[in-house]
């Protein structure tokens, strides 16, 4: 990779290997996971619970609990490898130029303090001025009525919505480069949905903000993403624009996924399932992960780690497209028999 290229991606995670250590044995969370998110773009993380998604979000926070361990990889910022930073270094990146938006925003709120505190906290630790007219115009920029006025409103006062919109503000405050959103909106109407994924487009557009939204809802994914990494069993297993990934997924798990979500245009019809379930991390079968729900599936997948390859300018980790498999009768991106 040149180093101009290298520079236009504002994170970049290569080979990136999470284990929890237990007393029973160590469990390997996340295994070679490559990545990158670029200025102004937002990405998709997707895939089913269990599959590595908030372990993911964590690592790249410097968030894992104590039993997590980063065993092997690069997660850079800017070109700098956080891994490597002093533990003030990496607080200071995060909250300034790094943000995270958890879940469940009533969790992540202190039921204690008003909400203004938490927001004058949050700019003092960063060396800002907590000033109320300034929190107050990030909350009406967020989209909270009569900001000035709720400042001394506690997080139970606000409904859930307004709560993940304070949640939003709290990241916005020190204006990061990259937010890490992870699964905002699961837990809102589609109302609310709608207006929260509106703002992260308006924070894209406006402030070239770049967002790594993680969620496991594809048609969500299918409304505010540019590309999309679909994970499985602690694996990427497919990256590809988000049109790309829609029209013609590769990975035989991208393609159970799409089948599975509701469509008017199979009004009427059985919604299709996978069958089985993610396997467990102190159970993961050799070969390929996906083994035992795949329709596509030969002995070799049970034999061979699949490769993380390119194909036509998207990725995918799959034996059925790689001519050094073994696989029989090899795929090209296309679908058609690859050329010998």
């Amino acid at each position: 990779m040149t180093a101009a290229a290298e520079e236009s991606r504002l994170l970049e995670v290569e080979g990136l290997e999470v284990v929890y250590h237990t007393d029973e044995q160590p469990l390997p969370a996340l295994y070679d996971v490559t990545f990158s998110v670029r200025p102004s773009e937002i990405v998709g993380v997707v895939g089913e619970s269990g599959c590595g998604k908030s372990t993911l979000s964590a690592a790249l926070m410097g968030l894992l609990p104590p039993n997590g361990e980063v065993t092997a990889g690069r997660i850079a910022y800017r070109t700098e490898d956080v891994l490597h930073l002093r533990p003030e270094n990496f607080r200071r990146l995060r909250g300034s130029e790094l943000a995270m938006i958890f879940q469940d925003p009533l969790s992540s709120l202190n039921p204690t303090f008003s909400i203004g505190a938490q927001m004058r906290d949050v700019l003092r630790a960063h060396g800002g001025r907590g000033d109320r007219h300034r929190i107050a115009s990030i909350l009406e920029r967020v989209g909270i009525p009569d900001a000035q006025a709720r400042l001394g409103d506690y997080p139970h006062q606000f409904s859930g919505g307004m709560r993940q919109r304070i949640m939003i503000a709290m990241a916005l405050m020190l204006e990061p480069a990259l937010i890490i959103a992870d699964e905002v909106t699961s837990a809102l109407d589609v109302t609310l949905e709608a207006q929260i994924l509106e703002l992260l487009r308006e924070l894209r557009d406006e402030r070239g903000t770049a967002v790594l939204f993680i969620s496991h809802d594809l048609g969500v994914v299918a409304q505010v993403c540019d590309r999309v990494v679909v994970m499985y069993a602690g694996r990427a297993v497919e990256e590809a624009d988000v049109y790309a990934l829609f029209e013609r997924p590769l990975h035989p798990y991208t393609e159970a996924l799409l089948a599975a979500v509701p469509s008017h245009t199979r009004r009427g019809e059985q919604l299709a399932s996978i069958p089985g379930r993610v396997p467990s991390l102190s159970a993961l079968p050799p070969g390929c992960k996906f083994v035992d729900r795949c329709a596509y599936a030969q002995p070799v997948n049970r034999e061979r780690e699949p490769r993380w390859l390119e194909l036509d300018g998207r990725k995918v980790r799959c034996n059925m497209y790689d001519p050094e498999s073994g696989y029989e009768g090899v795929r090209s991106a296309d679908g058609s028999p690859a050329r010998a």
